[in-house]
């Protein structure tokens, strides 16, 4: 069993909520992963939500478990001094659960153990800070601001972690409560040697969804040969995955052009519709103008189960969009959106893909649990719980 020395400490900064400056953040030793996710509590209670807290703990305990026991993960939690000491909290319960899990299932089982762990904290308003005036611009073109969704400055950071975390090459971010981890990180980490060789300073998938479609809807009537938002690599990208080539974004002059307030409105205003996804729109419009700038990811390191745009005029084209892989060999599932069935969606049940007939998009050894699917639509929860099914 891996001997990880020094954990008392690290848990007792992690639960006193200690937080740095992101310049501060460094690399703890050179073969780490850095694995950036965000979690801000903007309830009034001291709490996180439950339900949130309960996916956030289960992706943890996933990660682990599938991790090897040789590659370090440094963990990089962006949040604020209130939510601190509880995603400590949370964190510290993961880890001491496993390493128990472990002890106990040692006497059968040799080869066990977590590999090395590292923890930072990071007030995201310091992020924020690196160019105010660039998340000003954008949340104020953010079509849901005002309403219970993408309505915290937090949202809107992401472009700019090269600004902030000067110390790191590579970050990996990703989303907090809804990814289902079926295989090791480090092999998603290993997708930054393709963008070596490349104008590449960002990886991520793409969203397999119409959403781009829809939105597109104008452009394409102002650009009818236009291939985008078409199946394949320009039909948009989602961000519950990505990979920051930190020092690749630092260099990139295109790239930080966009970040200047005139410039960023635009890249929002160029293709015809309102922002309505956070930095997943200013991310994907700047690849349709330079694709160059991203590696797409295999979408088994971002398979998403949503079936919201297999409506009534979209459901012969959905399976182009939608369809990855087995579900066998999918290595990072991505719990979004809505579904099991397309009248979960508000969509006429009697339409389904071809795929979707064929069982493809839901694995038999899983329920998804909906109750909580009209908070997701209405932006009030971000989340959608997987139970096993019990005998």
């Amino acid at each position: 069993m891996h001997q990880n020395s020094g954990y008392g400490s690290k848990l007792t900064d992690l639960l006193a909520g200690i937080l740095i400056t992101p310049q501060e953040v460094v690399s703890p030793v050179e073969n780490a992963i850095s694995i950036g996710m965000v979690i801000v509590n903007t309830r009034a209670e001291p709490h996180l939500e439950q339900e949130f807290a309960n996916r956030t703990a289960s992706e943890l305990e996933a990660m682990l478990r599938f991790a090897n026991r040789n590659t370090p993960l440094q963990f990089i939690i962006v949040t604020d001094e209130r939510t601190a000491p509880v995603v400590g909290h949370l964190m510290s319960s993961v880890i001491r659960k496993k390493l128990s899990q472990d002890i106990i299932k040692n006497v059968y089982e040799k080869d066990l153990g977590i590999p090395p762990l590292y923890f930072s904290q990071v007030d995201y308003r310091r992020i924020k800070a690196e160019k105010p005036e660039f998340v000003h611009t954008f949340r104020n073109l953010n079509g849901t601001v005002g309403s219970d969704k993408y309505d915290e400055d937090f949202f809107y950071i992401a472009p700019l972690y090269h600004l902030a975390f000067t110390s790191l090459k590579k970050m990996i971010v990703l989303d907090c409560h809804d990814l289902e981890f079926h295989d090791d990180i480090s092999k998603l980490a290993a997708e930054f040697t393709k963008m070596d060789d490349s104008e590449a300073v960002i990886g991520i998938g793409l969203d397999l969804s119409l959403h781009y479609r829809v939105m597109l809807t104008k452009y394409a009537e102002v650009h009818p040969d236009t291939q985008l938002g078409h199946p394949g690599p320009l039909q948009g990208l989602n961000s519950g995955v990505v990979l920051y080539d930190l020092e690749k974004m630092r260099k990139s002059q295109v790239y930080n052009s966009y970040l200047e307030p005139l410039m960023a409105e635009e890249l929002l205003a160029k293709y015809l519709y309102r922002a309505t996804l956070a930095e997943q729109d200013w991310m994907t419009n700047l690849g349709f103008s330079y694709p160059e700038l991203f590696h797409v990811l295999p979408c088994h390191f971002n398979a998403q189960t949503s079936i919201q745009y297999m409506s009534n005029e979209l459901v012969d084209v959905f399976d182009q969009y939608h369809y990855c892989d087995k579900w066998e060999n999918l290595k990072i599932i991505h719990l979004n959106g809505c579904g099991p069935g397309p009248e979960h969606c508000g969509n006429n049940p009697n339409h389904k893909s071809q795929k979707y007939k064929e069982g493809a998009y839901f694995n038999i050894g899983f329920a998804i649990n909906w109750d909580m699917i009209e908070k997701v639509r209405t932006g009030k929860m971000h989340f959608i719980i997987v139970d096993d099914y019990e005998d």
